[in-house]
């Protein structure tokens, strides 16, 4: 899911390349350096969901 704002996300199609543990690569889809992605806490959520980002360092 891609943030269109600080609140809203949107669901995008991409089509993934190579993986490994930590980093799965975008081989195509809509998505430009600059935009904010949800990577994890996303799954189910419906298109334009509302939502509340945390930062959790480690």
């Amino acid at each position: 899911m891609k943030l269109i704002n600080d609140t809203v996300a949107v669901k995008i199609s991409i089509t993934k390349g190579i993986e490994d543990n930590k980093r799965v690569q975008i081989a195509s889809g809509n998505l430009t350096s600059a935009d904010r992605i949800i990577v994890t806490g996303n799954y189910g959520l419906s298109d334009t969901a509302y939502v509340r980002i945390q930062n959790e360092l480690k």
